[in-house]
């Protein structure tokens, strides 16, 4: 890509260096192949932190902390059949 157009994307963008810092962490680690030997410790923490970030892009913060927990607890009802709304297994 040219100079000149990078340069006016990043302008354009506004981004700081520290916003893009972390991106950059997270994309290098969350888009890496799906192979034993290039999972890394971080790759799953970068995945949900993405995954969190599209929710937070698209919706205010008041509703987006509700909405992840009934979507954790929905799916921890899921590999727990026997656990109460308390997520205790009886």
């Amino acid at each position: 890509m040219p100079e000149a157009a990078q340069r006016q994307i990043e302008d354009n963008a506004g981004v700081g260096g520290l916003h893009r810092a972390a991106m950059d962490f997270l994309f290098t680690r969350a888009l890496r192949p799906d192979h034993h030997s290039c999972r890394t410790s971080a790759g799953g923490l970068a995945l949900w932190l993405l995954y969190v970030r599209s929710h937070y892009m698209r919706m205010p913060f008041r509703l987006l902390l509700p909405h992840l927990w009934r979507k954790a607890t929905r799916g921890f009802k899921r590999l727990n059949p026997g656990a109460g709304a308390d997520g205790v297994v009886t």
